[in-house]
Order: structure tokens, then sequence, then C-alpha cells
């Protein structure tokens, strides 16, 4: 039943709040072990938080069932009140963070992935609203989709919303593949009658005229269930006044039957596909569009992916080297990506206890130990992980949106403009749009005097005792 799980830990982290509400909420995922499947969990961090196997009653203990770990495995603490750090306890078998060892310490930085014994967890700061989303969706399923980030858990919430108004349509604007799982979920929640999948891609080969003849079939097919238009941008092309006048006519009466269709609208374009001139006529019809976090973005759902693979593969099993090099890479292509290796390393596995590193493909490997190297060149420096704390900070204090947000912490990570436009797929325009409202919030005149108002908290933070 929704809402049953592990509430002492989540009901937990809802409730705690640092002496200054400024503050993010720092918490751990604990999203899975390595050689089987198991359920994702919450666990608030306080200053001091110990991670082990002995089962205690504190709120300060996180237990986790494996041999793997010892009774006092590793301790995770505030330093400074604005950075994490991870501290082995001397255990057997050790800690790993972002793919290095732990000798004796490391920094935590939001989105750092912990391996503790054959268990899986990643440090994440949560802003106060996010919590009882991510709370929710957590421990509960929607159209058997589950999610263990909190970008993917604000998504998850809008569709519940948009489940219970039966005729509203939908435009996802998402990385190429990564929509269907979920549009098929909306589908399950809210409709009896079949989903009806268009490949605009197939359809635009057709021509202007074949086009509208073959949509109009389909809407026909999709009466009182789904018409799903995926890669519908590849439309641009072929656009026809025929084609938006077939969509329209799903969302007004029909006047010859005196009747609604009744099917649901659903298109999915790539990321940048909104702002196609070409698409306009379409575009317009959707008056809330929604956007899809890319994989890189939300890495907490790698493991329910390889689960869910794992379920129809000749193997079952991923052992820790696999689990980790598949946390460590970019996933520049997407869920679509991870499922295509996933299934080739399920093949190349086939007859073998499980999926091991070296079945994965060797860009996989290649871009873990990459990461690895970078990694172990600034994990002495403590810069990076307390300026991203600090833009955080700040974002709360002069109540900046998840976009300027996501702007500035780019930013303090010495990116250009260029280069954030390019990681958070946004126009370069769209990205300048953002700094001049992130300017008038906070009260500067451009993108160097935001740094330095960085620089200046972190040297005035690092000079203040802990």
């Amino acid at each position: 039943m929704r809402g049953e799980g592990p509430k002492d830990e989540i009901s937990t982290l809802a409730t705690r709040r640092t002496p200054d509400t400024q503050h993010p909420i720092a918490a751990l995922i604990v999203l899975a072990k390595a050689e089987r499947h198991s359920e994702s969990r919450l666990v608030a961090l306080g200053r001091s938080t110990t991670i082990g196997r002995s089962v205690r009653s504190s709120s300060q203990f996180c237990a986790l069932d494996d041999p793997l770990v010892s009774r006092a495995h590793a301790r995770i603490e505030q330093v400074n009140g604005h950075r994490f750090e991870l501290i082995d306890l001397g255990s057997r078998n050790g800690s790993v963070v972002d793919g290095v060892i732990v000798s004796p310490r490391a920094q935590l930085q939001d989105g750092s992935v912990i391996f503790l014994g054959s268990h899986l967890a990643m440090f994440r700061f949560l802003a106060e609203a996010d919590v009882p989303i991510l709370r929710d969706e957590i421990v509960s399923s929607f159209g058997g989709f589950r999610t263990s980030s909190y970008r993917m858990a604000r998504v998850v919430r809008r569709l519940r919303r948009l489940a219970a108004r039966s005729d509203d349509a939908l435009i996802i604007e998402s990385h190429e593949g990564d929509g269907e799982q979920l549009v098929r979920a909306l589908h399950a929640v809210a409709r009896q009658a079949p989903i009806v999948s268009v490949d605009c891609r197939a359809l635009a080969a057709r021509g202007p005229s074949e086009s509208v003849q073959q949509l109009r079939r389909d809407v026909t097919r999709s009466a009182g269930g789904t018409l799903f238009l995926a890669q519908a941008h590849a439309l641009a092309r072929n656009m026809s006044s025929g084609i938006v006048e077939c969509l329209r006519g799903l969302r007004r009466p029909d006047c010859r039957r005196g009747s609604r269709t009744n099917a649901r609208l659903i298109l999915s374009v790539a990321h940048h596909g909104l702002t196609d001139p070409e698409l306009e006529g379409l575009v317009h019809l959707f008056p809330d569009p929604l956007w899809l976090p890319r994989l890189c973005d939300r890495k907490e759902d790698i493991p329910m992916v390889v689960q869910d693979v794992l379920r129809t593969a000749p193997v079952s099993n991923m052992a820790f080297q696999a689990l980790q090099a598949l946390m460590l890479y970019h996933w520049s292509g997407g869920v679509r990506e991870l499922v295509s290796a996933l299934q080739d390393a399920a093949d190349r596995a086939r007859g073998e206890e499980g999926i091991r590193a070296e079945h994965l493909p060797a860009r996989i490997l290649e871009a873990g130990e990459a990461a690895t190297a970078g990694f172990r060149r600034s994990s002495h420096s403590p810069a990076s992980a307390s300026l991203d704390f600090l833009g955080r900070q700040i974002a709360r204090e002069h109540a900046l949106s998840p976009a300027e947000t996501e702007v500035l912490l780019l930013a303090a990570q010495g990116r250009t403009s260029k280069e954030i436009a390019n990681h958070a797929s946004k126009s370069i325009k769209t990205v300048d749009e953002y700094w001049s409202r992130i300017y008038a919030k906070i009260g500067v005149r451009n993108q160097r005097d935001v740094l330095v108002m960085l620089l200046k908290r972190a040297i005035d933070d690092s000079r203040s005792p802990s």
C-alpha cells in the first residue's frame, strides 16, 4: 500500500532541520545491494552519523544488513557546518567514494557515490520542499515506475495529479527514449483502453499527405486510451496544418458524432525541441510542458534500471565492480544507452554467475578510470564541496529557482556559459536569461561578482572555528 516503508528513518529526515534553516538537508540514499534486488531508503544525516552492521535505535546510526559491512564501518561527519566527510573506521572491507578507496577520510559532494560492503548509497543535499515528495515516491510505485531521485520524484508527483484529469494533454521534453516508460506508467494508472504508440520518425518519412491520413487512423484507434507520439520533433521538417488540425481535434468535441474522442494526447520531443520554430504549431497546444531530468542527473535510478533489465536477462546478478563502473559513467545516451549496455553485458556473461566489469563495454570502464583519476587529483581539496554547499545556501537565501540554482552551482565549478548550456541542455540565450535573474535577485552586476561572493564566504567559513 502506498506510504508503507521504513518510516522511522524517512520521517526523521522530513522533520530534522539544522540550526540554520537556510541550510539544505543532508541525506544518504541507500540505493541497493550490488548482487541482489533491494529497496531504497532515506537516512537522515546529523552532525555525525555512524554506518555499520549493528542495529541500534539511535537516530545517529545507519544500520546495513550486510556481512561485508563491519559493526562500525564508517562515519559521516559535518565539517565547519558546510562540508561533509566520510571517515572509514578501520573496516575490514573498506569504503569507496566516487571510485576511490577512503584512507582514512574523503570529502563528500552532492551526488557522491558511496560503496560500503556490497551496499551502494548516494550522498545528497535536499531542499526542504523536496523531502516529503521523495519520501512518498521512494516507497511507492507509479504504474510500475519507481524512483529514488528527488528530481524525478517531482516529475512523478506531477504525473500523479495529471492521472486524475483524464483529458489533459502533455508534451514531454526528454532524452531520446527516456520518456516512454513514464508514459506507459501514466497510461497504466489512468486508462483502460489500449495505448497507441507512434514513431514520428517513421511517420515523417511518409510525406505530408500520407502522414495526415495515418495519423487520423491512429487517432481513431486511440479512442478512450492514449495516443503517444514519440520523438515528435521528427515532424518539424514535415509539419503541415493537417497534422496540427488532426491533433487539435483530440482537444475539442467531435462535431460529426457529438462526442469527444476521449483520448489522452502525449508527445515527446528531444531536449531543445520545444524551442524549434517548426514545432510552434504543436507546442502551443500544450500550455505546461514537462521536462525529464537526464539519467546523468539522476544516477540514483541506475540500480532500478539494472534490476528491471536483469529480471529478463540470462543472468540475474551484477558484481560490485560492474555496478561501480555504471555509477561513474556519464550516460550521455540516457536510459536507452544504459539498457543497451546491460543487455550486451548480460549476453557476454551468459552461463556465468553474473555480470562482471569485463563484460561491460570498454568505453564505460575507461570513463570510470578517468573519473577516478580526476577525483584523486582533487580529493584533498575541500574547495569544490564547500562552494557547492555555499552556492546552495546563497540560492536559498535569495529564493533562486531550481534552474537558476543549477546555473549558479555549475558556474561555481568554473564552467563557462557555453559549458553550462551544454551540461543543462539549454541554449546560451536561456542561460543568459537565468544570469540576469540571478543578478537581480542577489544584487550583483556580473558573474565575477557572484564568484567573488562565493569565495569570500568560503574564506570566512574556513577561518571560523569548527
